[in-house]
């Protein structure tokens, strides 16, 4: 159960296969989600612009799972690749994407229906057949793997001025 936080902040930590909502207004802990997040190592977290869903790599497993941040119960897995090391949600909210640095991919998932789309291939690096491993800055990845960030489109002028 969720307590009111009056808009305080919610927080979630990580750690083998344990997902725990801590209630910031409260300095409480809620029960560990578990069941459909076990794995070996969950290190990386992006949620969506609204708050509403939090979506959690396995990194070892080679799969996501979305979780319902008003209720902290876990959805089904979404396969994206070997390696997941970084999850950025689009501004309007209709698309996670994954970075699978084994895989050398990024996995577009729809956040409405928790399909995941054609990989796209990223070419480069050491990490089996994409990225090196300790490229730095992954999100929330304790510095291994690639960083991601999804922005809205920015125009480019050419020639630059």
């Amino acid at each position: 159960m969720r307590p009111a936080t009056g808009g305080a902040a919610t927080i979630y930590l990580v750690s083998k296969g344990q997902v725990t909502p801590v209630w910031t207004a409260t300095r409480t802990a809620g029960t560990p989600i578990g069941d459909n997040v076990d794995g070996q190592d969950q290190t990386v977290l992006a949620a969506t612009p609204d708050g509403k869903t939090l979506y959690v790599a396995d990194t070892e497993m080679g799969w996501v799972t979305p979780i319902s941040t008003a209720t902290n119960v876990a959805g089904p897995r979404i396969t994206t690749g070997a390696w997941p090391y970084a999850i950025a949600v689009t501004p309007d909210g209709s698309t996670a994407y994954v970075v699978s640095s084994e895989a050398g991919t990024v996995t577009p998932i729809s956040t409405a229906t928790g399909v995941p789309g054609r990989p796209i291939r990223i070419v480069g690096g050491s990490g089996g057949a994409g990225f090196p491993r300790n490229l730095g800055g992954g999100a929330g990845a304790g510095g291994h793997g690639p960083a991601l960030l999804a922005t809205g489109v920015l125009p480019v002028r050419w020639p630059a001025p």
